[in-house]
């Protein structure tokens, strides 16, 4: 297996010696831009426009942790960030502006975004930010402020916890019973789990601690405004490369127990994706442990090398922003 993904990386032009960073900003020439990822500042649109391939101007801009504070917990989850530069080229001595943003993690799956938050001494300021973005919102692909003849977008890099199907369209490889291992190929945002997008990330769930009592939180069958279920999980992580993860940790006067759950999934298992308790019609996995940027390629055996489609190759490497950067590890490998 080992071999085998290391065959994968050659082919992609990688080396194993660096640690990939998250973009935040996604950056296109506007006559690129396509169709489908067009809009006015705070426009939502498909994940598949933060694409660091398609926009090609994204690769001149800092990445996510250069920016913010990749936590979101505490003092952290209020960033007030800046001044830092942005660039409107390829040139940084000729378009590079200093700017200040303000980014907020509410907790419930949700984020604010503001930009123009530099006063005109040249300091941050986030109490006064000009230049509103997303006002509590769910995470995902949003257009931001752009430079003429540009197009900006800006998407918040997140760990999902739930990746879930709807069974039709799961492969059948990713369909088990409670508690059995899949393939960690299954729990990837790019396989079909098209209703994962409105489950809340695993920052929003867990509070990080090696026995985490995740709860009272929502859990959807579909779209948010379709309304949620209200549940509580228990997750044991040592950070030993094993964990527990127990659901049903609500008692009946919709308080959180995690001494009392009643649906055990997984048990001292090792890290990866596995089946948890489902909704009718629908394929429910989660995975810890595994970084989310190589979904697709761990474990990666021979056979589940020569099943993969021209499709996953592109979308695996441009979840690794792996454009222009050959030397760029694919983490996780």
């Amino acid at each position: 297996m080992i071999k085998a993904a290391a065959t994968f990386m050659i082919l992609l032009g990688i080396t194993p010696s660096a640690k990939a960073q998250a973009p935040f900003y996604y950056v296109y020439d506007s006559a690129s831009v396509p169709t489908s990822c067009k809009g006015p500042v705070g426009t939502q649109v498909d994940t598949s426009c933060c694409s660091y391939e398609a926009a090609t101007l994204s690769q001149y801009q800092l990445p996510y942790e250069s920016i913010f504070n990749p936590s979101t917990k505490g003092s952290s989850a209020d960033q007030c960030a800046g001044p830092f530069n942005v660039f409107g080229g390829a040139d940084r001595t000729a378009t590079k502006y200093a700017v200040a943003s303000r980014l907020v993690h509410h907790g419930d799956g949700t984020f604010s975004y503001h930009e123009g938050c530099l006063s005109s001494s040249g300091e941050k300021d986030c109490s006064n930010c000009a230049l509103p973005v997303v006002n509590m919102q769910p995470y995902g692909c949003y257009h931001a402020n752009s430079f003429p003849n540009q197009t900006w977008l800006v998407m918040v890099p997140q760990r999902p916890f739930f990746f879930v199907y709807e069974t039709a369209s799961a492969p059948t490889s990713c369909q088990a019973e409670v508690g059995e291992k899949v393939d960690n190929m299954c729990c990837s945002l790019t396989a079909g789990a098209t209703i994962s997008q409105y489950q809340l990330p695993y920052d929003d769930i867990f509070d990080g601690s090696a026995d985490s009592c995740g709860g009272v939180f929502h859990v959807y069958g579909g779209p948010r405004e379709n309304g949620g279920f209200a549940v509580a999980s228990r997750l044991v992580d040592p950070g030993e490369g094993t964990f527990s993860y127990h659901e049903g940790c609500l008692q009946s006067s919709g308080e959180k127990d995690c001494n009392s759950c009643a649906l055990e999934v997984v048990n001292s298992v090792p890290y990866g994706c596995y089946a948890a308790n489902s909704f009718p019609n629908q394929t429910w996995l989660v995975m810890v442990g595994v970084p989310l940027s190589v979904p697709l390629l761990m474990p990666m055996s021979p056979s589940a090398l020569k099943g993969m489609t021209c499709g996953s190759v592109k979308n695996l490497y441009r979840e690794n922003a792996c454009c222009g950067k050959a030397s760029k590890l694919l983490t996780g490998v």
